[in-house]
């Protein structure tokens, strides 16, 4: 079932400037956007029979376009090879789609296979970055990985024992036109085969001289840059200076050859309780297997929004943005869990909980009088079902143990992913549960937008059985918050649509209403004149699409 095949010629591009050269060519298919898809080569010898001629090449493709051979790769102004699809009337095809919609028709699947070419022996450090993985292939036919590619950009290289001689290298790409990435092998002096850390994702603030709570982390990310022995680390933070009696360590770990991971240090800080605001205020330095790794902490002001972390449920980090209530110490006060939307920060969600009660005030006054407002931070267009769910209760409990907060007293908010989000949150906690306020958000990611249209274009549905695939389209039944909005049954909701939304459309929201009210939920469904997302709603700096006069209301 092969669609929008081709089969480029080989085109030369540099990966190292010192050691090698490559030649690119790619095939492009549609992409059925499932993890895993059916091979469009397998059927035909697989990759590596149709990089060595030893299979004769597909005849046939749906999409009409041209099918000669294997196609070179473009070279974009940085330097990354830019995959091709002007042999496909893409545009005709979004015009009118075979099967799906205009969206389906630009996610695709390429294979790509260049040369590389090593000069000398010695340890590389090879990546890819764009790729979720690749392979190398030696002059003897010896495949090396599947090695993980440097998929989200974060400098991800694998350490390997080259010789010299050319290799190919294979990657199986997926994703949405237009599609590039790059690779790169650098030659690593003997002296730098230890250990690489460094600090990653969110990091505490301190609040009057403390962490916003007890069990406060730093994730230190480690790298075993050889690719031949093991390394033991064992972590540990000091302080380095601002007054706060910074310390912290994590359990010590054993890093496999070329392996990566990532360590928790639990935190300790005794400092003045003064109410400021200062980048850098608390110094640390962190020890672990020889290396130094330096960094500061922030002060906020107990009026500011201010991180926490914590460890998750997974083991991984965790973090949310949390804004005190205005008066007391909080022991006792309700939550109002606000989940965010796709590149909206834990402290950015936190800080849209701003307004000025009068136009001519100079600063803007955050929260709540007598309520915690917790934003728990997981980043994906999916996260807050499944782990993202239990990263949001795993941040309510830590504020409840460290700070006194209601556990069993949460009003849940949410815009778009996070609306949805809210409603996956309340569905499956009612008991703790008390209102929701849902903004321009959707009850199921499988309805909205493009992003799950499981096996529209998908190669191996001509070979699927249906049951099968009606078990599996199953699994994902219990991310459809609608089927289980009787839980909301006597509970108050509000549902916020906004009238030129463009991105997710208002009928989401009004589906949502019509449900809850046919399960006897308490609900109102507010239509707001305006885009997706929006600071002021009536007047200027009212508090906008979450914090405006009717949210604070239901709140």
């Amino acid at each position: 079932d092969l669609r929008r095949l081709a089969l480029p010629r080989p085109a030369r591009r540099r990966v190292d400037p010192r050691h090698q050269n490559t030649k690119l060519k790619t095939h492009r298919w549609p992409s059925g956007k499932t993890e895993y898809e059916g091979d469009p080569l397998a059927a035909h010898g697989g990759v590596y029979a149709q990089l060595d001629g030893a299979a004769p090449p597909p005849r046939f493709a749906e999409h009409g376009g041209d099918l000669g051979g294997w196609r070179d790769a473009a070279t974009a102004a940085d330097g990354a090879a830019r995959l091709g699809h002007d042999h496909v009337d893409v545009q005709g095809l979004m015009r009118s789609p075979p099967l799906g919609t205009a969206q389906d028709v630009i996610h695709v699947q390429y294979w790509v296979a260049g040369k590389m070419r090593v000069t000398r022996n010695g340890t590389y450090a090879v990546s890819c970055r764009s790729l979720h993985a690749f392979e190398l292939r030696d002059a003897n036919g010896v495949i090396i990985g599947p090695l993980l590619g440097d998929v989200y950009g974060r400098g991800h290289a694998t350490p390997l024992n080259l010789g010299a001689g050319a290799y190919d290298v294979v990657s199986r790409v997926r994703g949405k036109l237009p599609l590039q990435f790059s690779c790169a092998a650098s030659w690593v002096h003997t002296k730098h085969v230890g250990l690489a850390a460094k600090v990653v994702g969110a990091a505490p603030d301190l609040v009057r001289g403390r962490f916003v709570n007890d069990a406060a982390v730093l994730c230190l990310e480690l790298r075993n840059l050889s690719p031949t022995n093991w390394k033991f680390a064992h972590a540990v933070l000091g302080d380095a200076g601002g007054g706060f009696a910074l310390s912290g360590a994590a359990d010590p770990v054993s890093l496999a050859p070329g392996s990566t991971t990532s360590v928790l240090l639990r935190l300790a800080a005794d400092g003045p309780a003064d109410d400021v605001e200062a980048d850098g205020c608390a110094k640390y330095e962190i020890y672990v297997a020889g290396v130094v790794v330096k960094g500061a902490l922030r002060c906020r002001a107990r009026s500011q929004s201010a991180l926490m972390t914590f460890a998750d449920g997974d083991g991984s980090l965790g973090a949310a943005g949390v804004l005190f209530p205005r008066r007391g110490d909080g022991a006792g006060n309700a939550v109002v869990l606000s989940l965010a939307g796709v590149g909206v920060s834990a402290q950015a969600q936190a800080d849209a909980y701003k307004r000025k009660v009068d136009e001519a005030d100079a600063d803007y006054t955050f929260g709540f009088e007598d309520l915690w407002v917790l934003c728990p931070d997981r980043a994906g267009p999916h996260n807050w079902e499944d782990l993202g769910l239990r990263t949001a209760e795993r941040a309510v409990r830590v504020l409840a143990a460290d700070r006194g907060a209601d556990a069993a007293n949460i009003v849940v908010h949410g815009h778009s992913r996070g609306g949805h989000g809210a409603w996956g949150f309340a569905v499956r906690f009612p008991d703790l549960v008390k209102g929701v306020f849902s903004a321009c958000g959707w009850s199921s990611r499988e309805e909205y937008g493009d992003a799950n249209n499981l096996w529209v274009h998908e190669t191996a549905l001509a070979h699927a059985d249906r049951a099968l695939l009606g078990t599996l389209q199953g699994a994902l039944g219990d991310n459809d918050n609608a089927l289980f909005l009787a839980n909301l049954r006597e509970t108050r909701a509000l549902v916020r649509v906004a009238s030129k939304d463009r991105t997710v459309s208002p009928w989401f929201g009004r589906k949502v209403a019509r449900l809850l009210d046919e399960h006897g939920a308490d609900v109102a469904l507010d239509t707001v004149d305006a885009d997706h997302w929006w600071w002021d709603t009536a007047r200027p700096n009212d508090g906008g699409a979450v914090h405006d006069d009717a949210a604070r209301s239901f709140t």
